[in-house]
Parts: C-alpha cells; sequence; structure tokens
C-alpha cells in the first residue's frame, strides 16, 4: 500500500496548527493467516516505513508506519472502515521519540459491473 497523511498536528502545550506531509510505503498482512476468518470482518495489520516533512520545525525524517484496520461487512454492497495507525518516529515535534497516532473511519461502496 502506498498512502499519503498529513495536514497539522497540535501541539500539547499549545493550539497552534503544525503542518506536516508524510509519504509512507506500508505491507498489509491479513489477520486471517493467524487467526480464525470471520464472515463479518476482516482484520488487516499493516506496517511501514515514509518520509516525514514537518513544516514547523523545517525538517525532513524517515519515520515507521503502524496499525490495523478493521473492515465491517454491513451488507452486500457496503462495508465500513476503522483504520488505527500511528507514525512512530524521533523529533517528529518533540526533540525525542514520537508517536503521532490517527483514527480515521471510512465506507465503501460496491458498484455493480
Amino acid at each position: 500500500m502506498i498512502g499519503y497523511r498529513g495536514d497539522y498536528f497540535k501541539y500539547i502545550n499549545d493550539n497552534s496548527m503544525h503542518y506536516y506531509n508524510f509519504f509512507h510505503s506500508d505491507i498489509l498482512l491479513n489477520n486471517s493467516i493467524f487467526f480464525k476468518s470471520n464472515d463479518k470482518r476482516i482484520s488487516t495489520i499493516h506496517l511501514g516505513i515514509g518520509y516525514f516533512s514537518n513544516k514547523f520545525k523545517k525538517n525532513n525524517i524517515i519515520c515507521g508506519n503502524a496499525g490495523l484496520i478493521n473492515e465491517f461487512f454491513l451488507n452486500s454492497r457496503i462495508n465500513a472502515i476503522i483504520n488505527i495507525s500511528a507514525i512512530i518516529g524521533w523529533d517528529i515535534y518533540q526533540n525525542d521519540e514520537d508517536i503521532l497516532p490517527s483514527l480515521n473511519f471510512g465506507i465503501v461502496y460496491k458498484y455493480n459491473s
């Protein structure tokens, strides 16, 4: 999987928006390899590496990316997706080891072909 995350994050000690870009490439591991398959849900672990550009601190670093994607089958055409993930690196925003968490929700609609 190739992806982009970005826009801004906020420090814990101020309310300013600190803009960034993160381009990454991940390997997807379907959990049905490790656990019994479920007809209502698919869980996928993603691990990867990426290029983090912090526009506030004007630094560019290589970071790790890790997360869990859960896809729920609502009916034959609609799926719901929840992605819990984090960018993990050094000097992202606190001058030491940092974790920038993320939670995303989505809906997938399948057209008839």
